[in-house]
């Protein structure tokens, strides 16, 4: 499941969904893809510890503190290469600028990571993590570098789920990232909105006022009527146009259920009524199938209630 998009602030909560998104692709060998979100991780962690710094130091730097150290081991030769900040930017620009999952040496400033081969395994880490062999003879110098790729990314994760955790009041980017299943889900479709009100009616309503128009939002639907005009109504052909106006009215129907049947004697019909309600064609047929569900008292409370969608039917 997904972390729930306002559990945590900003990008900590991306990291969440990027994490979680990483290791799935690991879980299903789509190496490449777990790569390309892994490698981003340290962009958006270094944004927010070194907010004032370039990219390039950004990422080096969070790199070097949260990952590289514990990969550079105190018994290590000095001049064998190793995983480090510069090492794993340099492969994040030419991967995902360059499609090419390699290093550029002539871009590493320091000489024991100037490898001549570097060598990505598509591996699972349980065989391997890195490997790395410097071989010097005179004045030459071979310096290799292989790397599971399941192993990078899962330090990249690890290190960055420890950060967030740790520093989410250093995230502050908007996140307006939902999952579908917040707004439409089996049980409560569109409840997500309950009590927060209407974001994109209030957004909308905001920047209106200080124009001369005159603006009126309706429930969570955000139904909004400028100086009496009407939003004009997209083309579709005959074949979609009738699923895509029945999807729209249950959206509609449920915002509006929600915001004017509170009782719990009617939230636990709820489902019937919304059924009698997209079942009937006239005031008279929704009369109808209310009075085979409640009694008489009850039955006018709901068609007061819903004259606002059932104005233009026919009938009385």
């Amino acid at each position: 499941m997904y972390a729930h998009p306002f559990a945590m602030e900003g990008n900590a909560a991306m990291i969440a969904c990027y994490v979680q998104d990483i290791r799935r692709c690991l879980k299903s060998k789509c190496w490449f893809a777990a790569l390309s979100l892994a490698l981003a991780l340290p962009d958006i962690c270094g944004m927010a510890e070194f907010p004032d710094g370039t990219v390039t130091e950004r990422y080096i730097t969070w790199y070097d503190r949260h990952v590289g150290q514990g990969l550079c081991l105190d018994g290590m030769a000095e001049r064998t290469p190793y995983l480090s900040g510069e090492v794993v930017y340099n492969l994040r620009n030419t991967f995902l600028h360059q499609g090419s999952p390699t290093i550029n040496s002539d871009k590493v400033k320091a000489p024991r990571n100037q490898v001549d081969r570097f060598i990505l395994m598509l591996g699972d880490g349980t065989k391997i993590h890195t490997m790395a062999m410097a071989v010097e003879a005179l004045d030459a110098a071979v310096r290799t570098l292989l790397v599971d790729v399941s192993f990078l990314c899962r330090a990249l994760c690890d290190a960055a789920e420890s950060y967030s955790r740790d520093h989410r009041e250093a995230f502050h980017s908007e996140y307006n990232v939902l999952p579908q299943s917040t707004l439409f889900g089996e049980k409560s479709p569109l409840d997500f909105f309950v009590g927060r009100g209407d974001p994109i009616g209030d957004l909308l309503e905001e920047k209106l006022k200080t124009g001369d128009r005159d603006v009126h939002i309706q429930s969570n639907v955000t139904e909004m009527i400028v100086n009496g005009l009407k939003k004009p109504q997209a083309r579709v052909s005959k074949e979609k146009k009738q699923p895509v106006e029945a999807a729209a009215s249950e959206h509609k129907l449920r915002c509006f259920f929600g915001q004017h049947f509170k009782e719990k004697k009617y939230t636990q019909k709820k489902e019937d009524i919304i059924a009698a309600v997209q079942a009937s064609h006239t005031k008279t047929q929704l009369n109808d199938k209310l009075t085979r569900l409640f009694p008489g008292e009850d039955v006018k409370v709901i068609l007061s209630r819903l004259k606002p969608l059932t104005r233009d039917w026919p009938g009385r």
